[in-house]
C-alpha cells in the first residue's frame, strides 16, 4: 500500500513518518487534524487624566510583555486595549505636564484593570538664560 503526501509516494512502512511530518506542518491527511489552539484573551487598562487644561491631551503608554498606547479624550479618560495577560507599567506623559503617580503596576490576569488614574501638574516655566 503506498499514499501520496504532497506529491511523494510513501510506501506502507514510511507512512508513520509522512503521518508525522503531516502533522507537523500542520497539514491533514486521512482524517487527522491538528487541535486548534484557544484564542489569547485580551484585555484593557482605563483610567482618567485630571488637572490638565481644557483641550489638552496626553499619551497614555502600557509597557511590559508588548507596548500599547493611546491618547486621552477631551475629558481625560483613556483607554489601552488588546493587552494579553501580564503585567505592565503604565505613564502618561505630555510636554508641559507631570503626573502623579509617576506610573502604575498593572497586572492583567483574566479581567480588564479599570481605574489607573492620574492627576496632571503644569511644569514650572523654563528659566531664560
Amino acid at each position: 500500500m503506498t499514499k501520496k503526501v504532497w506529491g511523494v509516494r510513501f510506501s506502507a512502512r514510511l507512512l508513520p513518518l509522512a503521518a508525522c511530518l503531516a502533522m507537523a506542518a500542520g497539514t491533514c491527511w486521512a482524517g487527522a487534524q491538528p487541535k486548534p489552539r484557544p484564542p489569547i484573551p485580551r484585555h484593557s487598562i482605563t483610567g482618567r487624566l485630571v488637572g490638565m487644561a481644557p483641550g489638552h491631551r496626553a499619551t497614555v503608554r502600557a509597557t511590559g510583555r508588548e507596548t500599547h498606547t493611546s491618547v486621552s479624550h477631551a475629558d481625560g479618560n483613556y483607554i489601552l486595549r488588546g493587552l494579553r495577560p501580564g503585567t505592565y507599567s503604565v505613564r502618561a506623559s505630555h510636554p508641559g505636564y507631570h503626573f502623579t503617580p509617576s506610573f502604575h503596576t498593572v497586572a492583567i490576569t483574566n479581567h480588564d484593570v479599570d481605574n489607573q488614574d492620574f492627576v496632571a501638574h503644569p511644569n514650572p516655566p523654563r528659566k531664560k538664560r
